[in-house]
């Protein structure tokens, strides 16, 4: 830099550390005069989001950006399959108006996902409510060794309707706002208080960036329920004497606090798994099968989602269950295709070869997915053009 001297414009910088007094982290914040570029040197606060005003700095081109230590390319697929399957990525790996939206929350895809979708779904302020509880984590309720009935019958009070993980949350957020934020309440409810006030700052500001209306209709539980399976449509999980996952053609189980642990509903939208002792999911509403065809015909086709009593025999029901597994390895291959001119093929893990040499021939027929791999100087811009949103056929 002194080298340079006067060739480059000033330059102000600011740390911002966890140890920082709070006084000197705040002057990232501040404004800096008109020709003077502003640089955040961060280190151990990988764990917090921050706006700050004035850096908009950002990688538009993943697939052509000049990495100095490129990225493994499994990774790369691992990162970009979520968001192309959440429409925040089109075939050209770039943003989405989607994903642009998305891009204004500093959460989770599938969260930014959900508060996106509740615009359409006129839910924003029970949305942006709930998701602020998912992100403060499970540690909401709590349940003492010597009053565990009287937690549970608590937390079950919240549950009442079978209504699903995620209202009963919203339900919890609601009891406390209308008893003025009251700790005395948290502790009747066994509640952590602490958790709650994490909970009752949410990105309600960033809906105005994303011209997204603060509307309520608590009343309209679907709507709700429709919004959370717009970004949590990967996690669902369909009844078949065991709790099975279409993608992964696994079993788990629901976790036994879930307000919906007895009850037995077709189809469920989870949060996350967790492991323990087993696998469990983490934070359950009901669904209605017909709504993933409706919200994520990409994803989902109606043969994935009858019901298999009403089938002939059960290879059908083996069929749809390929079909997800298709298109779930149809995005890995389409996205290989938009990183295969940047990355040596050689250096490839022996899985992510098979992946992309086979996997298209095998579960699509899409002449030209067929073309680009056989050829990698063809032209790719034609992916995805043909009828039904991509023309993906299993």
């Amino acid at each position: 830099m002194r080298c340079l001297g006067s060739r480059i414009a000033e330059l102000i910088t600011c740390p911002i550390y966890a140890n920082l007094p709070a006084q000197l982290q705040t002057k990232i914040f501040d404004p800096v005069p008109d020709g003077v570029r502003k640089v955040v040197l961060a280190t151990n606060i990988a764990e917090t989001s921050l706006t700050v005003d004035g850096i908009n700095l950002g990688i538009d081109d993943l697939t052509n950006f000049d990495f100095i230590d490129p990225p493994l390319v499994e990774s790369l697929i691992k990162a970009l399959e979520p968001l192309f399957a959440l429409g925040a990525l089109n075939k050209y790996c770039e943003l989405t108006k989607t994903g642009r939206r998305m891009a204004e929350f500093p959460l989770d895809p599938m969260l930014s996902k959900v508060i996106v979708a509740s615009d359409k779904y006129v839910c924003s302020n029970e949305i942006i409510t709930i998701v602020a509880m998912l992100s403060v984590g499970n540690s909401i309720f709590y349940c003492p060794k010597d009053k565990k009935v009287h937690a549970n019958n608590a937390r079950m009070n919240f549950h009442l309707g079978n209504v699903g993980d995620h209202i009963s949350l919203l339900r919890v957020y609601n009891s406390w706002r209308e008893c003025n934020y009251s700790i005395q309440w948290c502790h009747e409810n066994y509640i952590r208080a602490k958790s709650m006030k994490r909970a009752r700052d949410p990105a309600r500001g960033s809906l105005k960036k994303v011209e997204i209306e603060n509307k309520s209709d608590p009343n309209d539980l679907d709507s709700i329920r429709k919004a959370i399976t717009s970004g949590f449509f990967p996690h669902c999980a369909r009844l078949q004497k065991k709790w099975i996952l279409p993608d992964r053609k696994t079993s788990t189980k629901n976790y036994p606090s879930s307000g919906l642990a007895q009850e037995l509903p077709q189809w469920v939208v989870y949060h996350k798994l967790v492991l323990t002792t087993k696998e469990y999911m983490r934070q359950v509403t009901q669904l209605k099968p017909e709504w993933l065809v409706e919200i994520a015909p990409r994803y989902y086709q109606l043969k994935d989602v009858e019901d298999p009593a009403s089938k002939k025999d059960d290879s059908s029901s083996k069929n749809g269950r390929k079909s997800v597994l298709g298109r779930h390895y149809y995005y890995k291959c389409i996205i290989w295709i938009m990183l295969r001119k940047y990355y040596n093929y050689s250096s490839f893990m022996p899985q992510t070869k098979l992946l992309c040499l086979l996997g298209p021939l095998f579960l699509c027929r899409l002449r030209s997915l067929q073309d680009c791999l056989v050829d990698p100087s063809k032209d790719c811009d034609s992916l995805g053009s043909g009828s039904g949103g991509f023309g993906f056929y299993c």
